[in-house]
This record gives structure tokens, sequence and C-alpha cells, in this order.
């Protein structure tokens, strides 16, 4: 019997697998060689922890959490540089909570911290305020945080008022915050520096304080960026931004087109 021409060339490439795998050590060779989770973890480069294992976060210290699913809110939930959790009920939230730590003044984050009883218009309420910030300096923000839409009809700003003044103990002042204050690109912003303080290199960090520190007037950062070589560089501005030591100068989205400016203090760095 003939064999067509196909066949002849696919029982040839099955020879030359059969002889490969024998040659390998066949099914012993096989058996032999480091199953996935027995090879060697892959190394430490350019700053990115591999082998640090996996820490499970701790609960919200909330005293209340809010429902899984409501009418125009839902829950979700971030970690702040403790890993504790951080209770959300819409998208507002999250970018006021992630705006918040991100700030270098700000030491931490409370979420739903307390319930409080006001009077307003002469009506007894029970209230829970979002957030409360607790700066570095000692002093305490409350924030509300609501769409602007919604700002007036809510009556949210009385509400803070009456929390500032009958609730001093709380917190030093209380603000409103809406997507006005605290917009898409900002909130971006921010979470570019939460993730390059987890992930900065340190080598780079000091490598592109050095670049700065002898910059002059205002800079694109892909012009930084390629000054330090390295895959860390772009997280290394970022960082710079976040610890105030790089300032924008300029708004939208944050690339390499984005401007900025070493800050005054940075002659430290020299």
């Amino acid at each position: 019997m003939k064999l067509s021409s196909q066949l002849r060339a696919t029982t040839c490439l099955h020879s030359q697998d059969i002889t490969a795998f024998q040659h390998r050590g066949g099914y012993d060779g096989i058996l032999a060689a480091p199953l996935p989770w027995e090879a060697e973890p892959p190394a430490n480069d350019n700053g990115y922890d591999t082998e640090t294992p996996f820490e499970p976060h701790t609960p919200s210290t909330g005293v209340r959490r809010p429902p899984h699913k409501g009418t125009g809110s839902w829950r979700g939930a971030c970690v702040d540089g403790e890993r504790r959790e951080i209770v959300l009920e819409s998208k507002y939230e999250y970018r006021v909570a992630t705006v918040a730590l991100a700030d270098p003044r700000t030491a931490k984050l409370e979420d739903q911290p307390a319930r409080l009883g006001i009077e307003t218009d002469g009506n007894r309420h029970n209230v829970v305020p979002d957030f409360r910030v607790i700066r570095k300096d000692g002093r305490f923000v409350g924030l509300n945080v609501k769409p602007n839409s919604r700002r007036a009809r809510s009556g949210i700003d009385a509400v803070s008022n009456a929390i500032e003044a009958q609730h001093p103990e709380f917190a030093d002042g209380v603000k409103v915050i809406t997507e006005v204050e605290v917009g898409r690109n900002r909130a971006d912003m921010a979470a570019l520096i939460l993730r390059a303080r987890w992930f900065v290199d340190e080598a780079c960090l000091a490598a592109m304080r050095r670049v700065v520190s002898q910059t002059r007037g205002i800079v694109t950062v892909g012009s930084l960026v390629d000054q330090v070589p390295t895959l860390g560089a772009i997280n290394a501005v970022v960082a710079m931004i976040g610890d105030g030591d790089l300032d924008l100068a300029g708004g939208g989205r944050f690339g390499r087109n984005s401007r900025v400016r070493a800050a005054r203090h940075l002659s430290r760095f020299e």
C-alpha cells in the first residue's frame, strides 16, 4: 500500500517526535522533571517581591457595613497601607478613599467611623459619616460623599454642619465631597500613587531623585524616564509625585507627556 505525500510527512514528523521524546528520557524523563510548583521562584527583579506570602487583610473598623446592593449603591472595598479593609458604597466613595489614602498628609483613613446623634430643624437624627481622615499633624477631618446632582436635595450640607457644630470631638471640620472636587483623573492619579508605593524600587527611586534634583523648570515625564532606563522609572516618578517631591504642572490623564516640575524642597536630595 502506498502512502500519500501528506501522510508520509505526518508519519515522519511523528517519528521525529518519538525519537526526541526517547532522547529526553521517555516517561521517566517527564516524571523526573520538576513540577511547576516545585520549580525555583523567579528572581526578585526590579524590586518586585516574589517570595513574600500573601497576607490577608484585617476587617473594617467601621460601626456598620453598607448593604450588599441598594438603589444607586453597592458594597465595595479597598485596603489601606496596613491591609485594613475600607468599605465603600459607591464609585464616588472609592475615588475619595483612593485620593485620601494617597495624600502624604494622611496617617489613617477611617470608614463609617462613628454613629452620631444630631439635631436639625428641631428633629433628632442618627447619622454615620462616610469617612474620617486622621492627618499626620493630629487634625481630624470628616468627609461626607454625595454626587453633585443630589447634593442640594439630600441635605448633606446641613448634616455636615450639624456634625461639626454639635460634635467637635469627632473632627476639626466636616467637608462635603462630590465628583467636582475629586474627578476621575485625580482618582486615577491617586491609584497610580498607591500602586507605586507598593512596587517602587528604592535604587531606581534614588536614581530618579538625582535626575530630578538637577532638573530646572517644567519637563515631561517621558524626559525623566528616559534618563533612568529601568522598568521601575515610571513608578519612581509617580512615587515622587505622591510624596510631594514632584508637582504636576497640568491637568488631564497622567502619561509620558504629562508635565512636572521639581518641588522647592527637593534641594535636600543634592
